[in-house]
């Protein structure tokens, strides 16, 4: 049992005995994340570094120079706030970031009873809106590697794309309905949050579907990246709805982008595709409302006003909290 052999390694290299028995994790394996860092245990061997156990009931008070645990005021140099992971709200409070398709409709409304995508990359009626990140995808706990192999399909379509000479590409709602019932289908990890300690893992012990956990490619990341890379194989974009563009301008690509780079968008290797770059805005985590994008905004032609003339980039980032 991995528990077993977590609490062993923490006996082993902390002297002290009382301080290993607070450290040692008594919670299942997926209830939530034990410590791992090559030299967090080794730290309770210093001399300055005390273990503070509150005994779960968390700290009183803080003073202008303290902390106040169980009635002892514990003197600090500098108090560093670990607030962890906000999950289970919406994607667009989230990504500090409103998006509206075609219509008008606001993704936040799109996606009120919950996300919808094909593979986790686009939604019907938001057409070009690439989602990257924790959203529908295969789930790995190496991020880099889920990003990278995300960023292949993403550059794939967008290749696709122009290759065809088209504008834009959505899914179909059928399509996208399919997929939606596989990865919200509860599986394994829903049955292993069931009655588990309360977490963002199956939202404070709700077990709703919207955990950090859920909506995700059953069979975890291989299986998921193994999938994208037949459907790519295919050639034919199966579940797709591919637009026409109307004959280009000199000096313009198909969708009436000009040959530059979006005002204020994040770099991209693919001329006339703008990356939304969210990182300056984080209205939406300070109780104002989150930053609206709108084509005009986006667009390098103003006077392009369809939903479908640019291409968007959203990335859920897990490093920062909530997270883009």
């Amino acid at each position: 049992m991995k528990g077993n052999e977590i609490r062993a390694r923490v006996a082993r290299i902390v002297a002290d005995p009382r301080t290993a028995e607070a450290l040692r994790p008594w919670y299942g394996q997926w209830c939530k994340r034990p410590g791992f860092h090559d030299e967090y245990l080794q730290a309770f061997k210093w001399s300055n570094v005390e273990l503070v156990d509150t005994q779960g009931r968390g700290i009183e008070r803080i003073m202008e120079n303290a902390v106040v645990v169980d009635g002892v005021a514990y003197e600090v140099d500098c108090l560093v706030f670990a607030t962890g992971f906000e999950a289970a709200t919406s994607y667009t409070r989230r990504s500090e970031c409103e998006f509206h398709g075609r219509g008008g409709k606001a993704l936040s409304e799109h996606w009120s009873a919950g996300m919808s995508t094909l593979h986790g990359f686009l939604t019907h009626d938001f057409p070009n809106c690439l989602h990257m990140g924790l959203t529908q995808s295969g789930r790995a706990f190496h991020y880099t590697c889920a990003v990278n192999g995300q960023s292949r399909h993403v550059a794939y379509l967008v290749k696709s794309v122009i290759e065809r000479g088209a504008k834009s590409i959505e899914p179909t709602v059928e399509a996208e309905q399919d997929y939606v019932a596989l990865v919200s289908a509860p599986g394994p990890m829903r049955k292993c949050q069931d009655g588990r300690t309360p977490g963002y893992y199956n939202v404070e012990g709700k077990s709703s579907g919207d955990g950090f956990l859920d909506n995700q490619y059953p069979e975890g990341a291989v299986p998921f990246f193994r999938m994208l890379q037949a459907w790519r194989d295919e050639g034919d974009l199966a579940g797709m709805n591919i637009r026409q563009a109307a004959p280009s301008m000199p000096g313009r690509w198909p969708g009436g982008l000009r040959r530059k780079r979006a005002p204020g968008a994040a770099g991209s290797a693919v001329p006339g595709i703008g990356l939304i770059d969210r990182a300056r805005s984080r209205a939406g985590r300070n109780g104002r409302r989150p930053r609206t994008m709108t084509v005009e905004q986006l667009s390098p032609n103003p006077r392009v006003a369809e939903t479908d003339s640019w291409w968007g980039l959203a990335m859920t980032n897990p490093s920062r909290n909530g997270g883009t």
